[in-house]
């Protein structure tokens, strides 16, 4: 019964689990109380994650690391008590078998149960008496333009001036514009498009055990694969902050499953093409994607090539159009994101080259997995699917990466690498020559107990899930608010609270304080500002989008009414009084700007938001600046 998962009855078939629950218990605990009570053992533990995450351990970390202990604690005695009663659990379970419909029903309600929470409680706070829900600082400025474009005044960032193409995922902007019509309080759409990123994902576990079960994989495979997209912090940080990784990872299963349909039929389908073709709208980048995804349709289809070629031209009329699009209404061929992050800046291949390093040394172990699997494959798809990851790698190192941990733009093929390293375990298995185990875990009952753990399948599906970067241990952290997302929340509505329509803001954050504050923005940073994205990088600036700044254009050419900077004075004076390099270098090189010094710096607005704010001496409000007052905050 290929994949089916038995449960049957008898102790001696099954009393690996229950060894296996008792040692995974008593590792834990022990673990969690040498963390508690031990402080060589702590010390030893932030040396080791300081090196693997290549930096000096940050304040935060001996707390997060009580906290981690606690859970191994919490964790353990849970699997001693469920071990201890394994038995009569047993025995409430009829033997009859799992299908896949109800593995994927189980994965949806534990994504439900795990990153809901995080939806409600971790990007939301009450200020003024009222709930609001924010994204990611940068989804956020693709808000503000799909606000204006709900609103009637186009596809643009500030209603007044420039068009500026400022976001690069045309597709999910449009998703976010659409929410927008349903003219929902600004507090509650960032809380729709979260959730709809988690509904995404659920849909992309039915695709995820059809991918697998086209490639021959079994219960193995798909109860690891399962497990770690719903456990796996990139895919859950990146959602929940309601950037277009989801939509973009579910476009890309969809495809392959069309194009294993098609293959199988021995007929393309116009559909196929069309759903490869929404890929590359979703991100500016997704291009790249797609072409890969009909390489791979290309390559395993090889028949009726005058077809296949025909529709690839049908194919090409999306991002055609898309291009023509943006020609004429923004006068560029390109984003102004591959301007401001790709363009005129000398470090970008080596930067983007530690940036996929450090992908492949953060899933170092299922890249081996999948390796050692590939090489006793003779699945053509699998060779394919690893060779998509290896060539959209080469395209991320070229581009120069990301400016963020969590690996972004290896979030739409992560569960491509999660397939294969499912397939791997199961061909590893098999090659053992443990033929009991291998059937059991490939989902072909040969009479055995499915519940045993003899061989390796259950100490690798461990090891590789626990290498890779999980939401556990450590997911009451995921449910506390960043303090600094919160904090651009309440510097937005402070804004709006003490300030006319038509107010202009520069911000290093151009997302959530101009969203929120409903006001003019001028970004520092210029991801919606044309002059400083063609600008060359500044030299030693090594975070990609981070790195390009023009204080004088930005403050005296275009002479904001209000700057929002990076620090908070007094208390963050006494380290801003020599530039430094590295990222966070413009923000001291704001504080020692002659323009910002001299017109802006003397003038700071008295109210207790956890960045300075400063009326500028041009600006008319500046006579009111003593009558500031800042919405409250629930404690």
């Amino acid at each position: 019964m290929a994949g089916t998962f038995v449960r049957t009855k008898g102790s001696a078939a099954c009393r690996e689990p229950r060894t296996l629950l008792f040692t995974l218990g008593a590792l834990l605990v022990i673990a969690g109380l040498a963390l508690l009570l031990f402080t060589p053992v702590r010390d030893s533990a932030l040396s080791l994650i300081a090196w693997w995450k290549g930096k000096p351990p940050a304040p935060h970390w001996p707390l997060k690391l009580h906290v981690i202990a606690a859970e191994f604690i919490l964790g353990g005695a849970l699997c001693l008590l469920v071990a201890t009663v394994y038995n009569r659990l047993r025995s409430w379970l009829p033997p009859r078998p799992f299908t896949d419909a109800q593995l994927i029903k189980c994965a949806a309600l534990v994504t439900l149960l795990l990153w809901l929470p995080v939806v409600l409680f971790g990007h939301s706070a009450s200020i003024d008496g009222e709930r609001f829900w924010w994204l990611g600082d940068d989804a956020m400025i693709s808000m503000n333009y799909a606000r204006n474009l709900a609103h009637g005044h186009g596809l643009v960032w500030n209603t007044l001036g420039e068009r500026v193409e400022g976001y690069s995922n045309f597709l999910w902007t449009l998703v976010m514009a659409a929410v927008h019509l349903l003219h929902l309080p600004a507090s509650k759409n960032a809380l729709v498009i979260s959730t709809m990123n988690v509904v995404i994902t659920i849909a992309a576990l039915h695709l995820l055990v059809k991918v697998v079960d086209a490639l021959n994989g079994g219960i193995a495979a798909k109860v690891f694969v399962l497990l770690g997209l719903i456990l796996n912090r990139n895919m859950m940080c990146w959602a929940i902050s309601g950037y277009e990784t989801a939509l973009l990872a579910f476009l890309v299963l969809l495809s392959l499953n069309r194009i294993s349909a098609d293959v199988a039929r021995g007929r393309p389908a116009l559909a196929t093409f069309l759903f490869i073709s929404l890929v590359s709208l979703v991100r500016a980048d997704g291009v790249i994607l797609s072409f890969i995804l009909f390489l791979i349709f290309a390559l395993t289809y090889r028949r009726d090539y005058g077809k296949l070629i025909l529709f690839m031209a049908i194919f090409m009329l999306l991002p055609a159009a898309h291009a023509l699009f943006r020609q004429a209404y923004y006068g560029d061929p390109f984003p102004n994101t591959a301007y401001l992050k790709v363009m005129n800046w000398d470090e970008r291949g080596a930067v983007g080259a530690l940036y996929v390093v450090g992908f492949f040394r953060q899933y170092g172990i299922l890249f081996i997995v999948s390796a050692v699997g590939l090489a006793w494959s003779r699945n053509l798809m699998q060779w394919l699917l690893m060779l998509a990851i290896i060539s959209y790698s080469c395209f991320v190192a070229y581009v120069g990466g990301d400016a963020f941990e969590d690996y972004r733009f290896f979030v739409p093929v992560l569960p491509l690498l999660l397939i294969l390293a499912g397939l791997g375990i199961q061909e590893i298995i098999r090659a053992a020559g443990r033929r009991r185990a291998a059937a059991t875990w490939s989902g072909r009952e040969q009479g055995a107990c499915a519940m045993r753990t003899r061989g390796p399948a259950p100490a690798l599906c461990l090891l590789c899930l626990l290498s890779s970067p999980l939401i556990v241990p450590g997911y009451p952290y995921f449910l506390r608010p960043f303090p600094g997302d919160s904090g651009n929340v309440h510097i937005g509505l402070t804004i709006k609270q003490n300030t006319p329509p038509g107010t202009t803001v520069a911000d290093f954050w151009a997302g959530s304080v101009i969203y929120f504050s409903q006001r003019q923005g001028i970004d520092l940073l210029g991801k919606s500002d044309r002059h400083i994205a063609h600008m060359p990088a500044v030299p030693g600036e090594l975070k990609p989008g981070h790195n390009k700044f023009d204080f004088e254009y930005s403050l005296c050419g275009l002479r904001p009414d209000l700057v929002v900077a990076n620090f908070k004075l007094p208390d963050d004076e006494g380290r801003l009084g020599m530039p430094v390099a590295g990222e966070p270098a413009f923000t001291a090189r704001l504080y020692t700007n002659d323009c910002f010094r001299t017109h802006c710096l003397p003038h700071q607005v008295k109210v207790d938001t956890w960045r300075s704010i400063f009326l500028c001496d041009w600006s008319p409000q500046l006579a009111g600046r003593a009558n500031w007052r800042e919405p409250p905050r629930a404690p």
